[in-house]
């Protein structure tokens, strides 16, 4: 019953691990184990009504096992001095901060009272809502929308750069003056 079951799949998990793992030695690895685990099922259970379907899910399984015992055994690479690029990161988020405040001024209302509350006094929705007497759904839909306003005033000013965590590292204008003074 396993056997050609084998034959038929074993040529397709073994593309399905090399292109996820890049290596056909790990490939034929991991289909070996993959087989092992469902021939250990197949002696304690009964036959699943798809075995190639479960075959495959064994094989993600499998998959997710290698990659989480390799990353914990695997070295760390060398960091090197990043101290000078994380100052002039920083220089850059502060400039941007700078400008932030003179770009939500030039909001309409009601965003450019609820988004100095939410971003630069850093209230709660619900301090918000409570302070501009309206309720916090509310609250949260104008932050949003005045969120989705000032980042296009921001980007038909400069192209922004941005690092792995979505922080801004660099930026260009695109305007020799913009109106708000960045």
């Amino acid at each position: 019953m396993i056997e050609p079951l084998y034959r038929e799949i074993r040529s397709d998990l073994i593309a399905f691990f090399t292109s996820r793992t890049g290596s056909a030695e790990t490939a034929e690895d991991l289909t070996q184990e993959t087989f092992f685990k469902v021939l250990r099922r197949l002696e304690r259970e009964t036959v699943p009504p798809n075995l190639a379907g479960y075959v495959f899910q064994t094989a993600r399984n499998t998959l997710i096992d290698y990659y989480r015992t390799r990353r914990n055994s695997e070295e760390l690479p060398e960091i090197e001095d990043t101290s000078q690029e994380d100052e002039r990161d920083e220089e850059t988020r502060r400039q941007i901060a700078g400008w932030m405040e003179r770009f939500i001024n030039s909001l309409p209302e009601p965003y450019r009272t609820t988004l100095k509350l939410c971003e630069i006094d850093g209230r709660s929705h619900k301090e918000i809502a409570d302070r501009t007497g309206v309720s916090p759904a509310a609250v949260k839909t104008r932050v949003h929308r005045g969120r989705r306003l000032l980042h296009r005033d921001l980007t038909q000013c400069c192209s922004f750069s941005f690092d792995a965590r979505g922080r801004v590292v660099d930026f260009e204008p695109l305007r020799r003056v913009c109106k708000n003074g960045c």
